[in-house]
């Protein structure tokens, strides 16, 4: 054991004899980052804080710290991992509903916000882009020149839990998943190594990062590749949410899902709402990537349906259609649950749920009258599987984005007090939505994780010898498995 190593080892032991562990590790890092760690009270702490997307990830840490490089990182993870027990979270953009997925309750939550630097690299096809940084700054850097890039929908979507979960991005019917498009992840390790995974280095790493969320390390950048792209058509209409309007987007959708149909420049969801008035609405969110072709493509079948409350349609950039979508985001007074299903395409099966979803949420936004409660689901297509291997688990030779769809359950509420019944009104919800998909052989174990519910199996979804492989990863590079037992957060694999 080196100097510097016996030095921080008998720094660790002091802190832990004279205090709670937690408290201690938060003396100890500050003592090493000064007021790059963070307390209650102070102003920093409360910006972080109120600044995650929905009110039930607005947790209380016993510190935060918000590293400024790879080094802090690397010194706030290697410092961690020698203090057995302290739980500790990893935040990116904070956009994750999931209540301790990116923030750490009585523990420390790593911020990530201030790595945020975006570099464009044309000579190398890439675009490189800190893991604190989001998606909006990411569409600024590459479309002056040309250019585009798999990003966030969102403007205000943070990159990290976003493509180390996979994410969906305006090109992902023709591109695949976001995580496809990365070249190189950086990445900090339990023991404070910083590696670069690619596909010449630790590939069994780069693979495993490409949906395997948290479970191997702190990402502290991705390299994404760029590629030439004008604009899109495409914006969002906004529909009464009336019987024959949705029937009109179901057959749409069901139309455009038929495999015979499939269109890789159609990108975009269905989205129905249900609660008090003026939020039963329906509406859509639909883009093509050759704004020259859109008259004779299917998207056309769903943004002609009327009547219409209101629409967006035009021809823009993939960056101002983020920014469009960001103006309804931020951070959110609502509580917000999340659940993902994955169905196959049939003729009655859409139509089956939207009955089934109706009647539920009309028994539901009556049984929590103050709650004010928001009920939605949304339909929207899988991305293709990639050529070079990640870690969803879909089967080389399959195609996902020719008849499968994602179905998210969203339940959005006020009153924090009836978060755990309706976490059992969620998962009631996505029982009887799975029951009519398994009557229709249309059920798949696939969830995708930055829809899924904390409570679902997300990676048994992806299957036995993706999860082997992961485990694998796991114990090669984190063999005391750090971020498996002190990262609660996220869907584990060792769980």
């Amino acid at each position: 054991m080196n100097l510097v190593r016996q030095i921080r080892f008998l720094q660790v032991l002091i802190a832990v004899a004279t205090g709670s562990k937690v408290d201690s590790a938060c003396n100890l890092l500050h003592s090493l980052l000064s007021d790059k760690v963070v307390f209650p009270g102070s102003g920093p702490y409360n910006e972080s804080i109120g600044s995650y997307a929905y009110a039930g990830a607005r947790v209380l840490p016993t510190c935060v710290a918000a590293p400024a490089s790879t080094a802090d990182v690397s010194l706030i993870v290697k410092t961690l991992g020698e203090c057995d027990s302290v739980p500790f979270a990893i935040r990116s953009g904070g956009h994750s509903s999931n209540k301790g997925f990116a923030n750490a309750e009585n523990g420390i939550t790593i911020d990530l916000r201030a790595i945020d630097e975006v570099q464009l690299s044309e000579h190398d096809g890439t675009v490189s882009i800190g893991a604190g940084a989001l998606s909006q700054p990411v569409y600024d850097a590459v479309e002056p020149k040309g250019l585009s890039v798999q990003a966030g929908r969102i403007g205000d979507v943070g990159v990290g839990g976003l493509i180390t979960n996979g994410g969906v991005s305006f090109f992902s019917p023709e591109r695949g998943w976001i995580c496809d498009d990365v070249t190189n992840f950086e990445v900090v390790l339990a023991s404070g190594d910083v590696v670069n995974a690619n596909a010449t280095f630790h590939p069994d790493l780069f693979v495993a990062l490409k949906g395997g969320g948290n479970n191997f390390g702190v990402v502290t950048r991705f390299d994404l590749k760029i590629f030439p792209h004008g604009p899109l058509w495409g914006g969002l209409v906004v529909f009464p949410l009336a019987d024959d309007v949705v029937k009109q987007l179901l057959d749409a959708f069901t139309e455009i899902k038929d495999p015979k149909n499939f269109d890789p420049h159609i990108a975009g969801w269905v989205l129905f709402q249900y609660g008090s008035e003026p939020n039963a609405v329906a509406s859509t969110g639909m883009y093509y990537t050759r704004p020259e072709a859109v008259n004779e493509s299917l998207a056309r079948t769903l943004t002609d349906i009327k009547p219409q409350l209101y629409d967006t349609l035009r021809n823009d950039t993939a960056g101002a259609f983020a920014k469009e979508l960001t103006a309804g985001s931020g951070a959110s007074k609502f509580h917000r649950h999340w659940a993902a299903i994955t169905i196959a395409i049939s003729p009655t099966i859409l139509s089956r749920i939207r009955t089934f979803w109706n009647e539920t949420s009309i028994s539901l936004v009556a049984d929590f009258p103050t709650a004010n409660l928001l009920t939605s689901y949304v339909l929207q297509s899988m991305p293709p599987v990639p050529s070079t291997p990640n870690s969803l688990g879909f089967p080389p030779d399959s195609h996902p984005e020719r008849n499968l769809i994602s179905v998210e359950v969203i339940l959005d509420f006020e009153d924090g007090a009836a978060a755990e019944r309706l976490v059992s009104a969620s998962k009631e919800m996505v029982k009887g939505i799975e029951g009519i998909a398994q009557e229709e052989g249309a059920l798949r174990s696939f969830k995708y994780a930055n829809y899924a519910g904390a409570w679902q199996d997300v990676l048994g979804g992806y299957g036995e010898e993706s999860v082997r492989l992961m485990r694998e990863v796991s114990k090669k590079y984190d063999p005391e498995g750090v971020f498996q037992r002190q990262v609660k957060g996220g869907f584990k694999l060792f769980a």
